[in-house]
């Protein structure tokens, strides 16, 4: 690769001696003095950011003041970091299989103390540092998530990308697999929701297969177990579980999963909208929420919900699920309406829905499997 034979002459990059370049590369950075306004504020790159020896690397924007600026460790901390802890639990990652950086290792402020977009000098100043990371990692695949990711990408080599019409595809970027996504920002939410972000991260998971080395400073730095917190916050399909159980005192699995299906299309029938934000995909049995297996673990773990046999029941009395009204409304009408049906009843009432009479005509018609497939399309989300 041109970049990095160029920086192997120029930095003796020796990717055998991977930590120890790391270390040196960590310690320039915490020396760096090319931004006045940023020199006191942290530098975030460490062990923290996870794996130098995954195949792949994630690039971010910059360190966000109440997130990775406070925490040490990106995309950690504030509610871009909630969100993206959901999308790669979702898929059954760890931070400890992959490295994030960010194209901006400090946090950038406005005049008023608030998080500012990173300019073109603050990408460019901080773009040599990301060039020596990439060519000590050579990682398989390069994930960016943003546009300012991207543009720090093209100031190291220029390439005719756009977030809009390159989003999940897998594009040759100087040599390395490059796959733009959009930031697991509210505002970034505004532009790709997070049902498509969801979907996003899934294609990740079906096309991008993630290797890595054990690294044994992430376990003195104990990473796994300070992001594992996140787990605490419980997710919007956790909270209907807990309502659906608490309403209906014990459900078998496949029950349970049929219910939250049936609320969220009514949902989306009605709000244009789902009240849990999940992925469904087609499975064996009808439609179920990628992750769903999961959280409902988590659920276990945490003393909420139990099992016996077949029978999930709610073991906690201490729930506080505040839905508003709408969602109340659908979530009360769904229960009443197909609780007491059995289980093959409730099966073919989410066959006939919609989006599983779509998938069901398309396997007649092309005689293949939609298994694993999405459930809801941007049609579902247009007829309204």
């Amino acid at each position: 690769m041109e970049m990095l034979s160029k920086l192997d002459s120029k930095y003796k990059i020796d990717t055998d001696n991977r930590e120890k370049l790391f270390e040196k590369l960590v310690d320039s950075i915490e020396n760096c003095r090319l931004c006045p306004e940023m020199e006191c504020r942290a530098k975030v790159l460490s062990e923290n950011n996870g794996n130098i020896y995954s195949n792949v690397l994630f690039v971010a924007e910059a360190p966000g003041r109440l997130g990775a600026d406070r925490t040490m460790i990106p995309l950690f901390g504030d509610q871009s970091g909630v969100n993206f802890q959901k999308l790669i639990d979702t898929i059954g990652w760890t931070r400890e299989d992959f490295f994030i950086t960010n194209a901006v290792l400090c946090n950038p402020r406005d005049e008023k103390g608030n998080n500012a977009t990173p300019s073109k000098e603050l990408l460019r100043n901080c773009s040599i540092y990301l060039e020596i990371l990439i060519s000590i990692m050579q990682p398989e695949y390069i994930i960016t998530l943003g546009q300012k990711a991207l543009e720090s990408l093209r100031t190291l080599y220029d390439i005719d990308i756009s977030l809009k019409r390159d989003v999940r595809k897998m594009l040759n970027w100087n040599g390395y697999n490059l796959i733009p996504l959009y930031h697991t920002s509210p505002r970034a939410m505004m532009h790709r929701n997070f049902y498509n972000q969801l979907a996003d991260f899934y294609w990740i998971h079906n096309n991008v297969k993630i290797k890595a080395k054990t690294w044994e400073k992430l376990k003195e730095v104990q990473l796994k177990k300070r992001v594992s917190k996140v787990d605490s916050i419980q997710t919007k399909l956790q909270k209907l579980v807990l309502e659906i159980l608490g309403q209906t005192n014990q459900l078998t699995e496949f029950k349970l999963t049929k219910l939250l299906y049936l609320i969220d299309y009514n949902s989306l029938r009605e709000r244009g909208k789902l009240v849990t934000n999940s992925y469904y995909i087609r499975s064996y049995n009808g439609p179920i929420p990628v992750g769903l297996d999961k959280q409902l673990e988590q659920l276990y773990h945490q003393g909420m919900v139990s099992k016996k046999g077949k029978l999930v029941y709610l073991k906690s009395k201490d729930v506080d699920n505040t839905f508003k009204s709408d969602e109340r409304e659908i979530i009360n009408k769904v229960l009443n309406t197909y609780t007491f049906k059995s289980d093959e009843e409730i099966k073919t009432s989410a066959y006939l829905t919609a989006p599983m009479k779509r998938i069901l005509r398309a396997e007649k018609k092309d005689n293949s499997s939609m298994l694993h497939k999405p459930v809801f399309s941007e049609e579902d989300f247009i007829k309204l």
